[in-house]
């Protein structure tokens, strides 16, 4: 039996398939706080915002927050029930 090759993309054609694909594509930089590396245009496009909207994620999350109608104090909108302690508690 032969060897199967994995077919190549180039890096235009990976640019292009993320740049026209249909779903939202990110890339994020872990340390103290998320940074936003890369993001497809439908990424923002779903989150309604513009790229330099989005620039300041924390802001993005707590509007966002409001927008969904589910703002809570102290981030408790995206914790998990019975994950941790707020400020309140």
């Amino acid at each position: 039996m032969g060897k199967i090759e994995e077919p190549q993309m180039s890096e235009e054609e990976l640019r292009n398939l993320l740049e026209y694909s249909e779903c939202a594509t990110f890339v994020l930089e872990q340390g103290m706080e998320f940074k936003v590396v890369y993001a497809n245009p439908k990424f923002y496009q779903i989150l309604r915002y513009t790229k330099e909207e989005f620039a300041d994620l924390h802001q993005a999350a707590k509007e966002t927050q409001y927008r969904m109608g589910i703002a809570k104090p102290y981030g408790e909108a995206f914790r998990l029930p019975g994950k941790g302690k707020t400020a309140a508690e």
